[in-house]
């Protein structure tokens, strides 16, 4: 008899452990697909999982991670909307508009427009570039 309560104590165990699984599997892929779509905007690496199955902590840092990186595409969003205006107001001034491919890009397609570190590099140089144009 108490073999076969070892037995429904392990299978239970089983179940339970697959369960656990399986959430945190759908968990994890929600927020892998969360994950990539910011990776993309933001022109980064996804972080790698130290396990095939994510632990708690795991899915804890992904969350935090995700948080701070839509944080980030928020605040980088907001500057390149504010500049884009900026760059139509002012190319609108001078009767002109952009011939680099960069800043018509942005001005065309602003939600193409990659948040990465080097490309706001370069959206902060081309800003300055026509604001020094229209001084001047």
């Amino acid at each position: 008899m108490e073999l076969v309560e070892r037995i429904e104590t392990l299978m239970s165990e089983y179940k339970r452990l697959g369960s656990i699984k399986e959430e945190r599997m759908k968990k994890f892929s929600i927020l892998r697909q969360k994950e990539k779509q910011l990776c993309g905007r933001l022109d980064t690496e996804l972080c790698t999982m130290n396990s095939a199955i994510p632990t708690d902590r795991e899915l804890t840092q992904l969350m935090e991670r995700i948080d701070n990186m839509e944080k980030l595409v928020e605040s980088r969003e907001t500057k390149v909307s504010i500049g884009r205006h900026e760059l139509n107001v002012m190319y609108a001034r001078m009767d002109r508009q952009p011939t680099d491919a960069f800043t018509m890009n942005l001005i065309k397609h602003p939600s193409s427009f990659v948040l990465s570190d080097s490309n706001l590099e370069m959206f902060d140089f081309r800003l300055d570039e026509v604001r020094l144009f229209v001084i001047l």
